[in-house]
């Protein structure tokens, strides 16, 4: 006979995997695109990019009004909806704003990850969280 606890865990698993199965119906794998899309840049996109390191081509307004083109290996998102990556066609690190992608295509292209981009995006990630932190202690 199953015990409260043991019972309380068997529901449990059966939850997540329902619920597993639920978010892989309606999150479908993003496959390679044949065309840019300007439909908005979710996070999403860019954190399946960086996990199965996938390279992501976007058209991105700068802060000063140019528009560029870059293809892009993505490390890291954050919080704020800013992208870490190894810009391809500047060879340069660089964080890119995600409602400032104007087109985006995810393509078929794969890419091996640098160890020291690693290192890069997670101190990016860490130290926007305490610029953010920082900011919200002021307003109070």
């Amino acid at each position: 006979m199953l015990g409260r606890g043991s019972l309380g865990i068997i529901l449990t698993a059966a939850l997540l995997l329902a619920a597993r199965a639920v978010w892989v119906r309606t999150h479908p794998p993003l496959q390679p695109m044949t065309a840019p899309s300007t439909e908005p840049f979710l996070l999403r996109y860019a954190r399946q990019a960086a996990k199965e390191h996938r390279v992501l081509w976007i058209r991105y307004r700068e802060p000063d009004g140019e528009v560029i083109e870059e293809k892009v290996e993505i490390y890291q998102t954050m919080w704020n909806g800013n992208i870490s990556g190894w810009c391809r066609l500047q060879r340069r690190r660089s964080t890119f704003q995600q409602d400032r992608i104007l087109a985006w295509q995810l393509l078929d292209e794969r890419f091996e990850r640098i160890r020291n981009m690693e290192h890069w995006a997670r101190w990016e990630g860490w130290s926007a969280r305490v610029r953010g932190l920082k900011g919200a202690l002021r307003k109070h």
